[in-house]
């Protein structure tokens, strides 16, 4: 735990990441406001305004801006059914007044917390339980010692022979943090790792090497590791991954539909599942589905073939050909267990197939491998797999949103496209895999240069777009041209190769609202492409800036 005279340094700490975190919070709400708007004020987008005013009514009283917590608490009021267009007016004001508090706010300095909040507000928080095998103590101090004061609990082991004593002990670690050295100590050893991985088999482990070859990773992959990080490491890159997959861990808390007609078998699947820490909703009639599936939202869909009122393979056809529901898996429960029937639960969009027979634990088993999957690939869909960066459609989605809102606030915006300079050449020089290398640690320097409410996707292969929020015209350029000459200056290091990378960039200016993919004389994607295309006929590293008007 938290020693008490370590809290005032982390909640000052806290306060000020909560001030920071005040632009991302106000791009969120106005991203679902018009969301809102162009869904009539109905559906998912009306449920995320809530949830968002919900939670953040709650941090800003705890953190003592109260004309927040009152505006922010109106909104979720107003929200709690869908509003009438007698109070759209009304909605639309404390709207307006909660994103006006938060750009206020951003500027601001940490407010003074008395003992007695403080003692109140944040409790001792739980330690992470970090086993860490490695090679050697020295190199790993610095980096461990950073950790402590984070309030992680080390548990250090650099002697393969330690590892049986540490395994025969009742507490599980959280995580388990291992090396090549390690591992290559414990193979001459009689592989003591082996007898690791099957014991802590649901802990999750990071590996970390010197280098980020195949075989390297490859090696990672036979120990278990669930993550894979590269010498020197720092604290941020290690909580990250930490956190990361800490959070990706089941939690157990998913929602099930069950669709069955026979009371015993539901009741029973009813009562395991629910001791199992999950949501149950059960139906037995077709008519009750889309309700279900509207208000309840389900992780997965449990459905019985034994059903008198319909069929049970034409109703999971039927969920699969709305978009919304793709996502969401489906294991039949099937009476006969023939390779016949279980291809006609493939043919209607099923995940999976069982008898109705099957034993409460491998279907728990099933419906947890079932749920983590999808929950895994339905996250992922936002995002482009590489670089973790927001792909092309959903960044075009956030990028209409902040236009719509800047043309609210008269704000200007800056579109940045950039390109990395002859980066065929990298991939035929080097090979693909250090040209994927390249592209994330390209992507590592974007996210560390730019302000947090700054959008940033990637939008084909080697190029990357951005949004500067509330730029005028010589602020973005100056941003792009530091931003530019800064990674010029620098090396990518990629294993034992180190590259010199540049990037050119064009951008696109407009003090304002103004129409994405409608006239191409005056879009703005389309003037920053080709303002892009001029920076690469310039030469290397160069940034081209056009406006949309004859203000500048």
């Amino acid at each position: 735990m938290q020693k008490v005279s370590q809290i005032p340094e982390q909640l000052d700490k806290l306060q000020k990441n909560y001030i920071s975190s005040m632009p991302d919070k106000h791009a969120e709400i106005t991203t679902y406001w018009v969301l809102a708007e162009q869904s009539q004020w109905r559906g998912d987008p009306i449920d995320k305004l809530r949830n968002v005013s919900a939670r953040l009514s709650d941090s800003s009283a705890l953190y003592g801006y109260s004309d927040i917590n009152v505006a922010a608490s109106k909104v979720s009021q107003l929200l709690q059914t869908p509003p009438q267009p007698s109070q759209l007016g009304d909605l639309q004001r404390h709207l307006q007044s909660l994103c006006s508090l938060l750009t206020i706010h951003a500027q601001d300095t940490p407010p003074p917390i008395s003992d007695y909040k403080m003692k109140q507000a944040w409790p001792q928080r739980e330690v992470c339980h970090l086993l860490c095998l490695v090679h050697s103590e020295l190199r790993y101090e610095w980096l461990l010692n950073q950790l402590k004061a984070q309030s992680f609990q080390i548990e250090l082991c650099t002697q393969p022979a330690e590892l049986a004593r540490i395994l025969s002990q009742d507490n599980l670690p959280d995580m388990v943090l291992l090396d090549t050295g390690f591992y290559a100590a414990s193979l001459q050893a009689g592989n003591p790792v082996a007898e690791l991985k099957q014991q802590y088999s649901q802990v999750p482990l990071l590996f970390v090497s010197e280098t980020h070859d195949f075989m390297s990773q490859l090696r990672s992959i036979q120990v278990g590791a669930r993550a894979h990080l590269i010498q020197p490491l720092n604290v941020a890159q290690l909580l990250r991954t930490v956190d990361d997959l800490l959070m990706t861990e089941p939690n157990g808390n998913y929602r099930i539909l069950l669709i069955e007609e026979e009371q015993k078998m539901a009741l029973e699947h009813q009562a395991f599942l629910r001791q199992q820490g999950m949501q149950t909703y059960l139906i037995n009639s077709p008519d009750a589905l889309i309700e279900a599936l509207v208000e309840f939202k389900p992780d997965l869909i449990l459905l019985d073939t034994l059903l008198t009122h319909c069929n049970a393979y034409e109703l999971a056809t039927l969920i699969r050909q709305e978009n919304a529901y793709l996502h969401i898996p489906i294991i039949f429960l099937l009476e006969e267990n023939r390779e016949t029937t279980h291809l006609d639960a493939l043919n209607a969009g099923g995940n999976d197939s069982v008898a109705r027979s099957i034993s409460r634990e491998h279907l728990l088993q099933l419906i947890q491998t079932q749920v983590t999957q999808s929950q895994r690939l339905y996250s992922m869909s936002a995002w482009d797999g590489l670089t973790g960066l927001l792909n092309h459609s959903h960044f075009m989605t956030h990028l209409n949103a902040r236009i719509a809102s800047a043309e609210r606030a008269g704000s200007p915006v800056a579109i940045a496209l950039l390109d990395i300079d002859d980066f065929h050449l990298v991939n035929q020089t080097h090979g693909y895999w250090i040209g994927n290398l390249v592209l994330k640690q390209v992507t590592r320097t974007l996210k560390q240069r730019l302000r947090r409410g700054d959008l940033l996707g990637r939008l084909y292969g080697d190029g990357f777009i951005i949004a500067l929020h509330d730029a005028d015209y010589a602020s973005a350029q100056q941003v792009l041209e530091s931003l530019i000459k800064d990674i010029g200056h620098s090396l990518c290091n990629v294993g034992n190769t180190a590259l010199s990378i540049t990037l050119s960039a064009g951008i696109a200016h407009y003090p304002g609202h103004i129409q994405v993919d409608k006239d191409p004389c005056t879009d703005i994607l389309v003037v920053a492409k080709e303002a892009v295309k001029a920076a690469k006929q310039q030469g290397t590293g160069q940034v081209v800036i056009r406006s949309l008007t004859n203000a500048y």
